[in-house]
């Protein structure tokens, strides 16, 4: 009786597994089909450039860097309004993460397309407000780690404006370039995680102090960069580094195909973005 309950018991077992082998097949030959006929991607419901969807401020200020622009890029002018919002509040707000707005914004269009004027929308806006304002300002360009860590301890938030941002992506992710262009790279980051309500960040120590140089980290640093390039500069600066790293994952990119003329008969030479 022991003999034929355990038999019974074995048989259940055996069946259960075929079933379950039988599910792991199927499920292979699903996703084999689903491979082969690719992947099904459902266009999303919302138009992420309409400003009435952005609504608020964040429409307001898109709109008006639209209306002010020679060639108006409803795509540019909202990454331009986006900047210059996260600069007034980057000190305010945390994400889902807990991190700060540390955003690297990246503008890829052709030469005469129109990106200058969105390039320095934001600092217009932002002077506006005084002094407030004025400290979000930061530098356009910098020669290494060190001089990011200086404008930090004036401002522990503030914009960058970075034209030619191709080039600055080349010398960073470049093995041959320059030893200070590679801590740019190395800065961007490590600043971008530590923005959270624990972090800080300190470019480097020295051995000796040095006069009128802090030795304190700069807490929940917070910078955010709004960069244009070309797209021949731009993607010449994606190497392999460029992905491993995470530098790649922490850019939002946006490439335009050409511009919009403001003009009742449109240029030959404009063509639809």
């Amino acid at each position: 009786m022991n003999g034929f309950t355990n038999l019974s018991e074995i048989n259940r077992r055996a069946i259960n597994k075929e079933r379950q082998l039988l599910r792991l097949i199927r499920e292979s030959e699903d996703d084999e089909r689903e491979a082969e006929m690719g992947v099904t991607i459902t266009p999303p419901n919302v138009d992420p450039f309409d400003f009435d969807e952005a609504g608020g401020l964040l429409g307001t200020c898109a709109r008006w860097v639209l209306n002010n622009a020679r060639s108006p890029l409803p795509e540019l002018a909202l990454f331009a309004a986006i900047i210059f919002l996260a600069s007034v509040f980057g000190l305010r707000a945390v994400g889902p993460t807990g991190l700060g707005a540390n955003l690297y914004l990246v503008m890829v269009a052709p030469t005469g397309s129109g990106k200058d004027w969105p390039l320095k929308a934001p600092r217009v806006l932002l002077q506006s407000l005084g002094a407030f304002g004025k400290a979000k300002v930061g530098p356009t360009n910098v020669t290494g780690d060190s001089a990011i860590e200086r404008a930090l301890q004036a401002s522990p938030c503030f914009y960058m404006a970075m034209d030619e941002f191709g080039l600055l992506l080349q010398g960073a992710t470049n093995p041959k370039a320059p030893a200070w262009t590679q801590t740019i790279c190395r800065a961007l980051l490590e600043l971008y995680s530590r923005s959270d309500a624990y972090g800080s960040w300190k470019a480097k120590s020295t051995a000796a102090k040095v006069k009128g140089v802090k030795e304190t980290p700069v807490e929940q640093p917070t910078v955010l960069i709004l960069g244009a390039t070309t797209p021949d500069e731009f993607y010449k600066g994606l190497t392999a580094a460029s992905t491993s790293n995470g530098l790649l994952n922490r850019l939002v990119v946006i490439a335009m195909s050409g511009r919009k003329c403001r003009m009742s008969r449109p240029s030959p030479r404009c063509q639809k973005s």
